[in-house]
């Protein structure tokens, strides 16, 4: 797997959404931090700049919606549209974040608008709208794909649930016995998460950051839920809608002018109860080594977390994404020349409280035999003290160069891949059309070798490794 754009992080809890008309979704990539990269041609030249013409709308409803319409034709007839509201769960005090995290699959099943969730089912069904959404940390989102033509009906679903959502005691204690359900499960199949792992080594006193639990559920009501989706899902001034697709930018405008261009604020912004922690405030100084039991046979975990000592910019985030596909270019390598395997490895940089920029870590993440996972973390860490001692090869950053050259050639013929992209620059605040212009795709070679040298520090990691339970 391969960075192209962020992502996240973050990267996420699975949560169950409303049934039959929302699926398990996952806001991730193509894109969001981990995106592919095609297999390399080995007969390809090494491009220097991409041509694809691109050219994306911006346009600021008087109510304060921003919207971004991208118009393609990788498939026809067809629309992706995302609607994001900058407010998630952990924006809540600790004791509401139950109620906020299920707040929209409550509201879905409570129903809209005198309309049941299997009226709306079938009515999403007929249209042929495929239609997902859920609550994250620190966003809200909706997202759809759809015929072209039925652009009209998601905007009027859309607006109809934004300003009519409510949810009751029925809906809640729905969601509230198939999420304690899903949990049971969970904790009886004794799986591993290590982003949730993760999360609980870099930020133990904020409980809102944490999994979802049962004791979580045990205070979960529609009172508090209610009240979340007043201050989210209520103010157009929190909103970003990212639409891609076979559609005039034109006609995107008109439609959501025409169905949410008069919506009024309902409730008044209230400020987040989360501080963001610094990078400086992250508990990884040094080496530190977390073990967790493995309830089954097979292959062990293993993560390692080194903190990026850097601001992000639009600048500094392709010389982050360089790195990473460095480091996996280099283990991949190292790994299949002494184990006979690339042992799943995973190289990536996230964002842990994404959509915030701070802090920036690059993530290593494998799995192997236990009785061999010793000697692989010595060979991974050999390997990155020679890097950051002599840094790369020519060789190295040249097909490095390559690989991303060719990715993102192939990813910028994807919808999904410039979705991610322009929610990600819509909520960083980055100019969408230095994102869809030409854009070069070699990467410094002096960027490289200072964040390697002063960067990327190998001395400071978080490592988080399975053992096999007795």
């Amino acid at each position: 797997m391969k960075n192209t754009v962020v992502f996240l992080s973050l990267i996420s809890a699975l949560l169950l959404c409303l049934a039959l008309l929302l699926g398990y979704y996952f806001f991730t990539d193509p894109c969001q931090g981990q995106c592919s990269i095609p297999p390399i041609k080995d007969e390809a030249p090494l491009p220097a700049i991409s041509k694809a013409a691109f050219v994306t709308k911006s346009y600021t409803l008087p109510n304060g919606i921003k919207l971004f319409v991208l118009p393609t034709t990788f498939e026809p007839d067809e629309v992706s549209v995302r609607v994001i509201a900058s407010r998630g769960y952990a924006d809540e005090s600790p004791r509401a974040r139950a109620s906020a995290e299920l707040a929209i699959e409550m509201a879905w099943e409570s129903g809209v608008n005198g309309k049941t969730s299997d009226q709306i089912s079938a009515t999403l069904y007929a249209e042929g709208i495929e239609l997902t959404s859920k609550v994250y940390p620190f966003f809200t989102v909706m997202e759809a794909t759809l015929p072209t033509e039925k652009m009209d009906k998601f905007f009027t679903l859309a607006s109809t649930f934004i300003q009519n959502a409510h949810i009751t005691s029925k809906g809640s204690d729905a969601i509230k016995q198939k999420i304690w359900k899903n949990l049971e499960e969970k904790a009886d199949a004794r799986t591993v998460d290590l982003d949730d792992l993760l999360k609980e080594q870099l930020y133990p006193a904020l409980p809102q950051l944490q999994s979802l639990r049962l004791s979580d559920l045990q205070i979960l009501n529609p009172h508090d839920a209610n009240i979340f989706l007043r201050k989210t899902i209520s103010n157009p001034k929190n909103y970003t809608i990212v639409v891609v697709g076979d559609i005039e930018p034109e006609t995107a405008y008109q439609l959501l002018k025409e169905h949410l261009g008069q919506w009024k604020p309902l409730a008044q912004i209230n400020a987040s109860e989360f501080e963001v922690p610094s990078q400086e405030s992250l508990p990884i100084k040094g080496q530190t080594q977390k073990s967790f039991n493995l309830h089954q046979k097979g292959d062990g975990f293993t993560k390692l977390v080194f903190p990026l000592k850097i601001t992000v910019t639009q600048e500094s985030i392709r010389t982050i994404d360089f790195l990473a596909n460095l480091v996996e270019e280099r283990l991949r390598t190292l790994l299949k020349e002494k184990t006979g395997s690339y042992q799943g490895i995973d190289v990536s940089y996230e964002f842990p409280l994404y959509p915030h920029l701070t802090p920036v870590v690059l993530s290593i993440q494998y799995r192997s035999a236990f009785n061999i996972n010793q000697e692989i973390i010595e060979l991974i860490l050999k390997n990155l003290r020679e890097l950051t001692t002599k840094g790369p090869s020519k060789e190295e950053y040249e097909m490095v160069n390559l690989y991303l050259g060719q990715a993102d050639e192939y990813w910028r013929k994807n919808n999904e891949y410039w979705l991610e992209m322009l929610s990600n620059y819509g909520l960083w605040n980055w100019p969408v059309n230095d994102l869809t212009s030409d854009v070069t795709l070699q990467v410094n070679e002096k960027d490289v070798n200072e964040m390697i040298f002063n960067v990327f520090d190998i001395n400071d990691y978080l490592m988080l490794s399975s053992s096999l339970a007795p």
